[in-house]
């Protein structure tokens, strides 16, 4: 609601200082010279601020996978470009997508995916065979770099490559084929 106070200027006129105070919000004001300019600047903020409740929408419903990565990783040309390589099916997602369940099928996939070792793309030589389970920890630790680093600029995330991490360094102990093939949630 706003509210309007009379007072005298320093030049001996009066100013009219309005204040908007909304449940929730942070009060705003702001003095004019005149009593209408004051009263529609108030009006105004009111309808602003009570249109703008039905927006409201958490952080992680606004960036997508491609966001948070570019803004990490805007000076390194090459990690941007390797991780768009290996996360590309994904990278138009909203963050909120990024569940547990979805970043360990997403793991159990990659490591399932027949890739080029050494060799060139263009002649395409080199062997194609499975990345090793260090390479995926080395690709999720560049995702979540990215989601950390969005949450130090204020962002309401969730990092749950974290989790996967953790998991796929647990597992890189064992065999590489029970490693692929084993559903641990």
């Amino acid at each position: 609601m706003a509210s309007i106070t009379k007072r005298t200027g320093d030049n001996g006129r009066p100013a009219y200082r309005v204040m908007v105070r909304l449940k929730g919000k942070k009060s705003n004001s702001k003095t004019f010279d005149d009593y209408e300019t004051a009263f529609l600047w108030g009006k105004y903020q009111e309808m602003i601020n009570g249109e703008m409740e039905d927006f409201e929408v958490q952080d992680k419903h606004l960036y997508t996978v491609m966001d948070i990565i570019e803004v990490k990783f805007k000076n390194d040309k090459r990690t941007l470009r390797d991780i768009k390589a290996h996360f590309g099916d994904i990278l138009n997602l909203g963050v909120n997508k990024l569940t547990y369940n979805f970043l360990h099928d997403l793991s159990k996939t990659m490591l399932n995916k027949d890739v080029r070792r050494g060799g060139s793309a263009k002649t395409d030589t080199g062997k194609i065979g499975k990345p090793s389970i260090n390479t995926i920890i080395r690709k999720f630790a560049y995702l979540s770099s990215a989601i950390n680093n969005m949450i130090s600029l204020g962002a309401n995330l969730d990092n749950n490559c974290l989790k996967v991490i953790a998991n796929l360094r647990r597992r890189n102990g064992k065999s590489m084929d029970k490693a692929r093939n084993e559903n641990v949630a």
